[in-house]
This record gives structure tokens, C-alpha cells and sequence, in this order.
């Protein structure tokens, strides 16, 4: 049996093992991650009151870690992620292969979007802080999904150590396409919860501004303003 395009040490490799029904073991795969921000999207047009309920059930918004009951801005995303992976092969002359991941791709992309409640855009010190305050959170989600991605990488690599280096087969070649579908679904489904850990790790770092201190000294920045927030925000709900 030969396999064209290998040396002869992998040849008699593959042969020894297919004898045995199992593949002979290769090297280890490669993770690779990248990452891509999108322009912000920004928005004045909504109320206070109408950023609360729209943004309620959205994962990706900060009402998640801001507990302040008048909402004077708000940051939330589109954060996509695609997967992508490359195979190689193994191939002896009767047309059975040895399946392997060579390399698994993530593309991961944030859109940032702020909204900036209208009540406030006739206080402009507290509409300047606000400003501030949302694009911090923006620059803080930037900042923790670049950390997180060596993360990616990492569990994803454990997984796949998981699987071993053996690879998968060998296969009749005409049944390649099925196995190469069952494996990526595996990865795939491997790769959903360490998205869902990024998200985790992103709101524990948004939390880091949205406390009661922090929003103590952002409203002592705006004395000329306390009045009318109070009226317009607080008093209505007494």
C-alpha cells in the first residue's frame, strides 16, 4: 500500500495503524482568534424611560451591572462570532483517509452602540459626563474581549487535546464529507460556552464603573444639575 506525497516513515505509520484501525498520530492543531471593532453607532432620539424597556432583556446592555433607576445613557453591542475550521488528510491508494484538524479560526467582531437618553440633552454638563461614562464602557468592552482572547484560545486548544492526535478514521474517502461535518459540529458546540464565559468576564468588567461611588463623584461633577434631575427623574416616581 502506498500514499503518495508522504515520506516513507508516515506511510509505514499509516499503514501499521489502518492495519489496526486507528491513524497514526500527527501534530498538534492550531487555534487562532481574531478580532475587529466596528464605528460606534450613536443615538440621542429615546427617552429615559423608553432605553429601560427597550434594553431590558438585551445580554449584551450595561442595565445589566447599572442599578440607577433614571437611565441617562446606556452602551450595548452586536458581538458576533464565526468559526471556522481547516482539515487535513491522510490518504492511502485504496482511498481511505485519516481525518485531523489542522486549524480552528475564530472571528470575533463588536459593533459598540450608545444611546444617550433626550431628557438630558438641554443639561449639558450631565449630558458631557454621560458621554464620558458610555464611551468608557465601550472602551472597557474592547479592552476585555482583547484580554479574553488568549482564553479562547486556550480552551479551545484543551478541547481539542481532548480529542487527541490521532486522528479520526480511516474512512472510505467517499464518507469524509459526513465526518468532517460531525467534527465541526463538535467544535462548534465545544466553542458556544467560552463565548457565553467572554460575555460573563465583558459585564463583570462594565460593573467596575456602574457602582454607587463611581456614580457619586460623575453627579458632584454637575451641581447646576441635581435640581432639574431631580424633578424630572426622581420626583415623578414619589
Amino acid at each position: 500500500m502506498a500514499f503518495p506525497g508522504l515520506d516513507l516513515s508516515i506511510a509505514s505509520a499509516l499503514l501499521m495503524q489502518a492495519a489496526l484501525g486507528a491513524c497514526p498520530v500527527e501534530g498538534a492543531p492550531r487555534v487562532v482568534t481574531h478580532f475587529a471593532v466596528e464605528p460606534l453607532y450613536y443615538s440621542e432620539a429615546h427617552s429615559s424611560d423608553a432605553l429601560r424597556a427597550s434594553m431590558a432583556q438585551d445580554k449584551e446592555s450595561t442595565l445589566n451591572t447599572d442599578k440607577r433607576s433614571a437611565v441617562f445613557g446606556v452602551t450595548t453591542s452586536i458581538t458576533s462570532s464565526n468559526f471556522k475550521v481547516s482539515f487535513n488528510t491522510l490518504t492511502d491508494e485504496t482511498g481511505h483517509q485519516c481525518l485531523y484538524v489542522d486549524t480552528a479560526t475564530f472571528w470575533i467582531t463588536y459593533r459598540p452602540a450608545v444611546f444617550i437618553s433626550k431628557d438630558i440633552l438641554n443639561m449639558p454638563c450631565t449630558l458631557n459626563v454621560t458621554k464620558a461614562h458610555e464611551n468608557e464602557h465601550v472602551k472597557i468592552d474592547t479592552q476585555a474581549i482583547r484580554d479574553y482572547l488568549p482564553h479562547i484560545e486556550r480552551d479551545m486548544l484543551l478541547h481539542l487535546r481532548s480529542l487527541g492526535y490521532q486522528g479520526f478514521g480511516p474512512y472510505p474517502k467517499d464518507q469524509m464529507p459526513t465526518h468532517q461535518k460531525q467534527l465541526l459540529e463538535n467544535l462548534v458546540a465545544a466553542s458556544k460556552p467560552m463565548t457565553e464565559r467572554l460575555r460573563d468576564a465583558r459585564r463583570k468588567r462594565q460593573g467596575e464603573i456602574d457602582t454607587p461611588e463611581n456614580y457619586q463623584r460623575e453627579a458632584a461633577k454637575c451641581p447646576q444639575d441635581l435640581p432639574a434631575i431631580y424633578e424630572r427623574f426622581y420626583r415623578k416616581t414619589k
